[in-house]
């Protein structure tokens, strides 16, 4: 049986930083933004990670609002939901603009197997199942979701 760690409701910006902004002595810009940080808000817990390569701002809302903006390169996983998780049934709106690539997902992880997931809704330039290995399909209300079941790398079992 699996038991659920955490789940997020999560946007995941995923980008590949080439270069780091420098000045003539090629030292770091200092960049502006939301620190890393987890806690609780609204009663449900939250969050945000980012590596520093980005101008990100996370902000908290009401229950399980919240409301992320960034521009830039860099990475970052930032949302609220659940800790622990369990069987839930999720429901979520929003407005997602992606400008580049990103990823508007569910994020969680289980134990017993450990397995870290992504349920992926869009994304921006790059689809993530690319080069990955088809696991299956789910159909939720009658409608097959795309992308389908995927994985990369080797599925373990930890206990």
């Amino acid at each position: 049986m699996v038991s659920y760690k955490a789940f997020l409701i999560t946007l995941a910006a995923v980008t590949r930083v080439l270069t780091y902004p420098a000045n003539s002595s090629f030292e770091l810009v200092d960049r502006s933004g939301t620190p890393s940080s987890t806690g609780t808000s609204g009663g449900y817990y939250y969050s945000f990670w980012t590596d520093g390569g980005a101008d990100v701002t996370y902000t908290n809302g009401a229950g399980g609002e919240y409301k992320l903006q960034w521009s830039g390169n860099g990475n970052l996983v930032g949302g609220k939901g659940w800790n622990p998780g369990s069987a839930k049934a999720v429901t979520y709106s929003g407005t997602y603009s992606p400008n580049g690539n990103s990823y508007l997902s569910l994020y969680g992880w289980t134990t017993s197997p450990l397995i870290e997931y992504y349920v992926v809704e869009n994304f921006g330039t790059y689809d993530p199942s690319t080069g990955a290995t088809l696991k299956g399909t789910v159909v939720s209300d009658g409608a097959t979701l795309l992308p389908p079941l995927t994985c990369e790398g080797q599925l373990q079992s930890h206990t």
